[in-house]
């Protein structure tokens, strides 16, 4: 299945590559999502209402599970720490929501800056989860945990709309930029063992104060009018 979302993620990035948006139209409404994020079986969906200088947008995302149980399989390197893995484990569902103002640059008004703030919930129940990491936090046992995230960032990027004389055209955006987040976490291990300790019940809870780093590429359509 993620081949298959890598195939159409190059097929539309291909499709986009050289596409310029009509100068006798405004675009009013925009309706995108995070391709991307697709091979975390995370759907975001963002739509945006436009004005001549600016726009006003709001997100809505879910996040499925994919497995009930078993071995989490984590990364090592600067993400290694288990609160950093949310999207490599496939026990947590998750739901975002977010909003962004968008300010408009240059004369084509193609650039823009974006603050943006987001909240995002993760969660799983009762599942039996074994996370084997030698050189730090590991457990083995029948786990409940959530995590709340409440983040802010700030993008500068680009859109591009097809040429086309319709009302309705396929539109693209990149983006980069810097955020922080904040997050709260709380673990429940019920019979079972955490760092090679057994408990029959324990929670482990906690915040963070974490900087981020945001890339990414919309895909999407826009409606458009006369001038």
């Amino acid at each position: 299945m993620r081949r298959n979302i890598v195939l159409l993620l190059c097929f539309m990035l291909y499709s986009f590559s050289a596409l310029a948006a009509e100068e006798d139209q405004k675009e009013v409404l925009r309706l995108t999502t995070l391709p991307t994020q697709y091979l975390f079986y995370d759907f975001p969906f963002i739509v945006e209402k436009r004005f001549h200088a600016m726009a006003l947008g709001a997100t809505f995302a879910y996040r499925f599970s994919t497995e009930d149980g078993g071995q989490v399989n984590g990364i090592s390197g600067l993400l290694g720490d288990y609160i950093n893995q949310n999207f490599w484990n496939p026990m947590y569902s998750a739901v975002t929501l977010g909003m962004h103002a968008k300010y408009f640059l240059g004369q084509q008004k193609t650039w823009f800056l974006e603050p943006g703030v987001f909240y995002r919930y993760w969660w799983f129940d009762n599942k039996e989860v074994q996370y084997d990491n030698v050189e730090g936090y590991r457990f083995d046992g029948t786990r409940s945990e959530t995590q709340q995230v409440y983040a802010f960032r700030l993008l500068v990027g680009s859109d591009i709309a097809i040429r086309s004389s319709s009302k309705v055209k396929a539109v693209m955006e990149w983006y980069c930029g810097l955020g922080f987040r904040y997050k709260t976490y709380l673990f429940k291990t019920y019979d079972g063992t955490v760092n090679d300790q057994y408990y029959t019940y324990k929670e482990d809870v906690g915040s963070v104060w974490k900087p981020s780093i945001h890339l990414g590429i919309r895909l999407g359509v826009g409606y458009f009018t006369p001038y």
